[in-house]
C-alpha cells in the first residue's frame, strides 16, 4: 500500500503537465444550435424513422439502424420538443433514401473502437433529456455494432444545455473491461462547470459510469479543477486511477505598465487514489 501511495504522490506532477491531445477522440457540438453547420451525423437510436416530411405524423420512408451515417442536406425551420428540449428537423440522405429526421436523435459525437476486443464497435454520445425548470441535463452513451445496439447508459451532467460533448477511447486498461471511455461535457464559457465522466464498457457488454470529475472557473474569483490519471497515462499506476483536486482563489492585480492580471492565492491540492477491484473503483487513499 505504501508503494502505491508513494507512486501516487510522484504522479501529481505528471498529471498536471501531461495534457496531450488524444488521437482517439470524437468531439461535436449539439446539432440543434443555430451556428452548427455539420455535413454529416450518425443515428443515435435504434430504428430511427426517416419520414417524407418534418413531422412525427408523416409517412415513414425507411427505418435507419443505430450508428447509420447520414448526409445533412438541409436544416428546416420546423422543430419538435421531446424529452424537455427543442430541436429542428433535418433533411438528410442515408442509404440512398432522402427524408427527414429530428436532430435530437442525431449526433456528431461518434467514434469506432480499434481495440482487438471491441473492433468495429461504435460509441455514440448525446442528450437523453433536459429539465429546463431545474436546469438538469441527462447525457447518454450508446455502444453499437452492425446496426444493433449493444448497451446504453444515461447519467446526469453538470453542464448546461448549450455545450460540446466528446468521447475519448482509452483502451482496455483494466481487468474485465473491454474499453475505457472518457466522456466530457462542457458549456465552453467561464462560470459554467465542465464534467469528465469515466465510463467502462465491460466484458459483460455493459456501459457503467465509474467516476466523474468536475472543473469550473470564474473570471477573477478562482477555479476548481479535478483531473484523473489513468494507468495508460504517463506516471499512471497499474490498476488504479489517481484524481487530483486543484482549487484556488484569484485576485486582480495591476502591473506597472497598467495591464491587469490575476494572482493565485489560497491554493489547495488534494489527491485521491482509486483501486480497480475487477468490478468497481474503490477509494483506497485520500490526502
Amino acid at each position: 500500500m505504501k508503494k502505491f501511495i508513494f507512486s501516487a504522490i510522484l504522479s501529481i506532477g505528471f498529471l498536471l503537465i501531461n495534457a496531450q491531445e488524444d488521437p482517439y477522440k470524437a468531439t461535436g457540438t449539439l446539432l440543434f444550435h443555430e451556428y452548427v453547420e455539420a455535413k454529416e451525423a450518425f443515428v443515435l437510436v435504434s430504428d430511427a424513422n426517416l419520414r417524407d416530411k418534418p413531422s412525427t405524423k408523416a409517412t415513414v420512408v425507411a427505418q435507419l439502424p443505430i450508428a447509420t451515417k447520414v448526409q445533412i442536406l438541409e436544416r428546416t425551420t420546423d422543430s419538435l420538443t421531446l424529452n424537455g428540449f427543442r430541436a429542428p428537423w433535418f433533411k438528410v440522405e442515408a442509404n440512398g433514401k432522402v427524408g427527414y429526421l429530428w436532430s435530437g436523435i442525431l449526433t456528431t459525437v461518434a467514434i469506432a473502437s480499434q481495440e482487438q476486443s471491441t473492433d468495429g464497435i461504435m460509441f455514440l454520445g448525446g442528450i437523453s433529456s433536459y429539465n429546463e425548470k431545474d436546469y438538469k441535463l441527462t447525457l447518454q452513451v450508446r455502444a453499437a455494432k452492425d446496426g444493433k445496439e449493444l448497451a446504453k447508459l444515461e447519467f446526469p451532467s453538470v453542464a448546461d444545455l448549450g455545450y460540446e460533448m466528446s468521447i475519448s477511447l482509452k483502451g482496455g486498461i483494466f481487468e474485465n473491461v473491454k474499453q475505457v471511455l472518457s466522456v466530457e461535457a462542457t458549456f465552453g464559457a467561464c462560470d459554467y462547470a465542465q464534467g469528465d465522466y469515466l465510463v467502462f464498457f465491460t466484458e459483460g457488454g455493459k456501459l457503467v459510469k465509474q467516476l466523474e470529475t468536475i472543473s469550473s472557473s470564474s473570471a477573477g474569483a478562482g477555479y476548481a479543477s479535478e483531473t484523473y490519471l489513468l494507468p495508460s497515462d504517463k506516471g499512471g499506476i497499474t490498476g488504479h486511477v489517481l484524481v487530483t483536486d486543484d482549487m484556488a482563489a484569484t485576485e486582480e492585480v495591476t502591473k506597472k505598465n497598467g495591464e491587469v492580471d490575476f494572482k493565485v492565492k489560497d491554493q489547495k491540492l488534494k489527491i485521491t487514489l482509486h483501486r480497480w477491484t475487477g468490478a468497481k473503483l474503490e477509494k483506497v487513499f485520500s490526502r
